[in-house]
């Protein structure tokens, strides 16, 4: 019993770094793209109050 739950442990701790960096990327990139055109309404916004 205790080995299947190692056994487990193990088995999640590997697949769970694999899933994790897809995840992080796909974050990393919508972060990216919001913070990207935000940061550009708010140029454009500044160049009309000039």
């Amino acid at each position: 019993m205790i080995i299947c739950f190692l056994k487990h442990i193990v088995t999640v701790s590997l697949v769970l770094p694999v899933l994790a960096v897809p995840i992080v990327v796909i974050r990393d990139t919508v972060l990216n793209m919001v913070f990207l055109n935000t940061r550009g309404r708010l140029d454009n916004d500044n160049y009309f109050n000039i």
